[in-house]
Formats: C-alpha cells, sequence, structure tokens
C-alpha cells in the first residue's frame, strides 16, 4: 500500500520497517490520518 501525498513523499518504507510490530504500524496510520501532516511523530 502507497501512502504518498506532499511533494511525492512515500511512507511505505517507514510502514515496512514497523511491520515487526502491527501495534506500532497501526498506531503510525493513526498519527497520519488525524494530523494530516509529514512531520510525524513517533511513539
Amino acid at each position: 500500500m502507497l501512502l504518498c501525498r506532499k511533494k511525492n513523499t512515500c511512507i511505505t518504507d517507514l510502514l515496512l520497517d514497523a511491520r515487526d510490530d502491527i501495534k506500532t504500524q497501526q498506531n503510525y496510520i493513526i498519527e497520519v490520518l488525524q494530523h494530516d501532516t509529514w512531520q510525524f511523530q513517533f511513539r
């Protein structure tokens, strides 16, 4: 799944890095949807 937006930036690689921790990946996606920005906050 590709999530590409501003400046043609893709976060696919970041999602793949979090594939070992499904919960972390879900939280990451939630941050993307809520803030709608490329300045992500990792928890």
